[in-house]
């Protein structure tokens, strides 16, 4: 494997895409939000698959009430107004226009092999159908989730489209890019993808979530903090652990809150590499998190982008959402591990907070 990497390509590279891949640029879309005022909230892309339906990031039509499906001429073919499905936390989303293809991609359910080759499809400045190709460089978990690190480049405007193995089926949802990293780039599993279809509710009218307002950084911007370096935290954030994509994710003590047999609790992520999420650059996040200590589950209620100490991004409220059971060895453990612990300490102190006591945001 370290020869394959080194070397920077594979004998499958020689070969080509396949006609399946070839094929499959015929399912993908550009995706464009607008708010209430017509002005464009965010640009993406997004593909078929299914009956009808459309996958996406959820970030891409956050804060927008109305979405256009523009096709590879650039015809607006669709505009959709409410969403079949979305996980913020995931940062997917599902769409469904009033008509689409009866078939469009299929969608795997496994993680791909390491050094497996792929091919991703986006929209980069609109530009719909651009395809690029590269290899699955590891299978890893980020900020709480598995993730596909791809080598395929990711432009800004191409989150949202699929990640093709040679087969031409869908192994994942492009997401984001390290800036400043050489391939550094990640998806989304297309597992996913099919499990929030399979579980999806009611149809929910847009807007979800909030979009990126005015005065946030483009990509390479000097808005914020600089680019490597965490702002100072005050003492009442703990260290939870620095993961294997080498963030460091923090807890707030103070933000600790008990509201019956749940716990409340802010967490702070810091990526010392920024992060594209469609035009947003980022390099820190923090999450509102749900803890039921004796089920050993965890569930997201609000999440928020950052750049620096500036918040430029938010999913607004989500509370209601899945409950996730906590994997042995995770990052996910040792928060609830350490947020039950202190929470135990500070009741043996009687010291812990009221029962009917509300979440709180965090305080800088």
């Amino acid at each position: 494997m370290l020869a394959l990497l080194l070397a920077g390509a594979s004998p499958a590279l020689a070969q080509g895409a396949s006609r399946e891949v070839r094929e499959a640029a015929s399912q993908v879309v550009t995706l464009r939000g607008y708010d209430a005022d017509g002005q464009l909230t965010a640009q993406g892309s997004g593909f078929f698959f299914g009956p009808g339906r459309i996958a996406t990031n959820f970030h891409v039509i956050a804060g927008a009430v109305v979405v256009k499906v523009i096709n590879a001429a650039g015809d607006t073919i669709a505009r959709v107004d409410s969403a079949d499905a979305f996980d913020a936390q995931l940062d997917l989303a599902i769409l469904r226009p009033p008509a689409g293809p009866t078939r469009g991609l299929q969608v795997e359910t496994f993680y791909p092999d390491v050094g497996d080759q792929v091919w991703t499809y986006g929209s980069p400045k609109g530009l719909t159908g651009t395809m690029s190709d590269g290899i699955v460089s590891a299978v890893r978990e980020r900020g709480g989730n598995m993730v596909l690190q791809i080598s395929a480049p990711i432009s800004p405007g191409s989150s949202g489209g699929p990640v093709l193995n040679v087969r031409g089926r869908v192994v994942g949802v492009t997401k984001s890019s390290v800036r400043g990293g050489q391939n550094l780039n990640f998806a989304i599993p297309a597992r996913e993808l099919a499990g929030l279809a399979v579980r999806r509710g009611a149809v929910v009218a847009l807007p979800v979530g909030e979009a990126r307002r005015g005065g946030e950084p483009s990509p390479g911007g000097d808005a914020g903090g600089e680019v490597g370096e965490r702002p100072q935290l005050p003492d009442r954030w703990a260290l939870i652990a620095r993961n294997v994509s080498s963030a460091e994710l923090f807890y707030d003590r103070q933000s600790l809150r008990r509201n019956g047999g749940r716990l409340h609790v802010w967490v702070y992520a810091f990526y010392p590499e920024t992060l594209m999420a469609g035009e947003a650059a980022f390099d820190a996040s923090k999450a509102l998190f749900e803890l039921r200590c004796n089920q050993y589950e965890f569930r997201l209620n609000q999440y928020l982008l950052m750049r620096g100490e500036k918040v430029i991004g938010s999913n607004g409220s989500v509370s209601g959402g899945e409950w996730s059971a906590v994997a042995p060895e995770s990052v996910a453990e040792n928060l609830v591990e350490l947020v039950c612990r202190e929470h135990l300490r500070s009741a043996d102190s009687a010291s812990s907070v009221d029962s009917e006591e509300r979440p709180v945001p965090a305080r800088d």
